[in-house]
C-alpha cells in the first residue's frame, strides 16, 4: 500500500474512532444527568475532575518520546516498551497514594472518596491504554 493511501486511511480510523467516542460520552453523561440527582452528579463530576487532575503524574510525557524513538529504531521497541511500562507503572503507583492522601486531606462525605478511589483506578487504566496507542502509532 502506498505511503499516501496508509495515510488517508490511518486518518480516517482515527477521525472516526474520535467521532464514535465523543457521541458515546455524550450519551453516558446525557444518560448520567437523567438518572442521578443534582447532588450525586456533582459527586461524579467532582471526582471525575479530581482524579483528572492527577494525569500528568501519571504520564511524564513519554507517550511523545516513545512514539518518536521507536519510529526511529523500530528494533529496540521492546528496550523501550519494558522500560516505560515500568515507568509508567511506578508513577501511577505513586500518583495513586497521591490522589488517595489527598482526598483524605480535603475530608469529603465517604460516598466522594469511594468515587475517587474508583476513578483513580480508571485513570490508571487510560493511561496504560494511551501508552499501548502510542507504542502502535509508532509503529505506523
Amino acid at each position: 500500500m502506498s505511503t499516501a493511501k496508509r495515510v488517508a486511511k490511518n486518518i480516517f480510523f482515527k477521525f472516526s474512532g474520535e467521532i464514535i467516542i465523543r457521541v458515546l460520552s455524550l450519551l453516558f453523561i446525557t444518560y448520567l444527568i437523567r438518572t442521578l440527582s443534582v447532588s450525586e452528579y456533582g459527586r461524579f463530576n467532582y471526582a471525575l475532575s479530581f482524579t483528572t487532575m492527577f494525569t500528568f503524574l501519571i504520564d511524564l510525557g513519554v507517550g511523545v518520546i516513545l512514539m518518536r524513538e521507536v519510529a526511529k529504531n523500530k528494533q529496540d521497541a521492546p528496550k523501550y516498551f519494558g522500560n516505560i511500562l515500568i515507568l509508567k507503572l511506578i508513577s501511577s503507583i505513586i500518583t495513586y497514594l497521591l490522589i488517595i492522601f489527598s482526598i483524605h486531606l480535603l475530608s469529603h462525605d465517604k460516598t466522594t472518596i469511594f468515587l475517587t478511589y474508583i476513578f483513580g483506578f480508571w485513570l490508571i487504566g487510560q493511561c496504560l491504554i494511551e501508552f499501548q496507542t502510542a507504542f502502535f502509532i509508532a509503529f505506523e
